[in-house]
């Protein structure tokens, strides 16, 4: 009984998720993209609710800003230093590094790559981006709740036929006793039966008459 009440307690929590994590995403194909956001010195944050999910945008960047550049070179460069993709959400986080001044080419080896531009200083500015699928979610939590309710039919189905049909396998030869439960009609095993306390005490008390 405290298994199927937990079970049922575990649907009603995962529907109401289902439905709290539907309503962007049903929202957002009714009426259009939402997007809202916040600005400090040295940080930038937004929100971006669309057709591809809810998306949080974080800027960091030096308080003073970037200096403009001047000469030719070098300016900037970017590559992404943390990349991770799941089913609920994705991250992902950048950055862009500028060079004051710009490094000139003839100051970098030939053939330079990407990993020798990283090594040079300069100014930093990371960019994360945290994705959420809220319709994957929705998906998730409704098919789990629907999981767990054929889970309770089966067990519940289970038990039924098993107070219906009394008897189990053979412990000799292991075959099904639910039709004969009295005598296994394989090899010839009969349970044991309690002894009938009543019947021993009338017999004996026939005997001593």
């Amino acid at each position: 009984m405290r298994c199927q009440r937990a079970i049922v307690l575990f649907v009603i929590l995962c529907s109401a998720g289902s439905l709290v994590a539907a309503a962007p995403w049903v929202y957002v194909r009714v009426r259009g993209h939402l997007s809202w956001g916040r600005t400090a010195p040295g940080e930038g944050i937004s929100w971006i609710a669309d057709h591809n999910g809810i998306q949080r945008e974080e800027v960091r960047r030096p308080v003073g800003g970037i200096p403009a550049p001047a000469g030719a070179g070098h300016y900037s460069v970017s590559w992404t230093s943390h990349f991770e993709d799941q089913f609920w959400f994705r991250k992902k986080e950048q950055i862009d590094r500028y060079f004051v001044p710009p490094i000139p080419l003839s100051a970098l080896p030939l053939n330079a790559g990407m990993e020798e531009l990283q090594r040079m200083p300069g100014v930093d500015v990371r960019t994360q981006w945290l994705v959420f699928y809220p319709g994957r979610i929705a998906a998730a939590l409704a098919a789990t709740p629907l999981i767990a309710a054929i889970a309770l039919l089966i067990r519940t189905r289970a038990r039924r036929l098993k107070t219906r049909r009394p008897g189990g396998p053979c412990p000799r030869c292991g075959y099904d006793l639910r039709a004969t439960p009295d005598r296994c009609p394989e090899c010839g095993w009969m349970p044991k039966t309690p002894p009938d306390a009543a019947g021993i005490v009338e017999r004996l008390s026939r005997v001593e008459e």
